[in-house]
């Protein structure tokens, strides 16, 4: 009888963590708002091509296309940037590369 309590706690406990999970968009809120600018449509989709998003069941995770460099992490419905400095950077790169 433990067991199946055990059993079912575990199910309702990956449950949650599944439910809490953020989302992509979530995810890029949390980095547009640590932009320090706005980036133009044209520049977003240049930057949302740099990035790739992975789903853990309860957690998720957003890391640079290129290098694998982790950037946020998100986990009951909270996101956390990581490297603050490759946003910049890349958003910078971005900016500057649609100016010419």
């Amino acid at each position: 009888m433990i067991a199946r309590i055990v059993i079912f706690a575990l199910i309702v406990g990956m449950a949650y963590l599944n439910y809490t999970n953020p989302s992509f968009e979530e995810h890029q809120e949390a980095l547009l708002e640590e932009m320090q600018y706005p980036l133009s449509d044209a520049a977003m989709d240049k930057f949302l091509k740099r990035v790739d998003y992975s789903n853990f069941l309860v957690c998720s995770f957003v890391k640079s296309t290129k290098g694998s460099k982790l950037i946020s992490n998100g986990f009951l419905n909270k996101v956390k940037i990581v490297d603050s400095e490759w946003i910049q950077k890349t958003s910078t790169a971005i900016q500057n590369a649609d100016s010419y």
